[in-house]
């Protein structure tokens, strides 16, 4: 009997907080089939990531980066996203949840790597907000790494994507 791997999608978004875009992501774990479908949930930081010990207990990998600091350490900070990749080549999805747009890192070294499935997904945005200075750069540049775009809200959505359908 041959065994299947699982489809392995990384998560992007998981803080320290229990607010809403982890409630979000939390919702969808709990739900999925995690026969068929792991997350991996690329963190900041480990220590009191919200949902770490049911995250674990669903059999869920978190993966902390606070041992680097992009500013700092920038190559070892893209040697750990690379070294990621290369070893996970059955990742076939990115979910990278965000309230802006400052770094889209993950979505570029997964883009690299051929990931079929790319998605940003805006959690924040008022019709007051506008993007600035990198956000505008990378709101451009959204068009080629991510293939998926997706909003919390109609205004989350026009925030981060202006007229590209989401």
């Amino acid at each position: 009997m041959v065994t299947e791997k699982k489809i392995k999608v990384l998560q992007y978004g998981m803080t320290t907080n229990y607010g809403g875009v982890e409630a979000f992501i939390m919702n969808i774990y709990r739900n999925i089939d995690r026969q068929k479908i792991q997350f991996d949930f690329m963190v900041k930081s480990e220590e009191n990531v919200s949902y770490k010990s049911e995250i674990q207990s669903l059999g869920g990998r978190i993966l902390p980066l606070d041992h680097f600091q992009r500013k700092t350490n920038f190559l070892k900070h893209y040697k750990v996203l690379f070294e990621y990749f290369r070893k996970n080549k059955n990742v076939k999805a990115v979910h990278i949840n965000k309230a802006n747009i400052r770094d889209i890192d993950v979505l570029i070294i997964a883009w690299l790597f051929r990931v079929p499935i790319r998605i940003i997904h805006s959690h924040t945005g008022t019709k007051e907000m506008k993007l600035k200075g990198l956000e505008k750069i990378n709101s451009i540049l959204l068009s080629i790494f991510a293939n998926k775009f997706m909003a919390c809200s109609v205004d989350a959505g026009m925030y981060m994507f202006n007229n590209r359908k989401f």
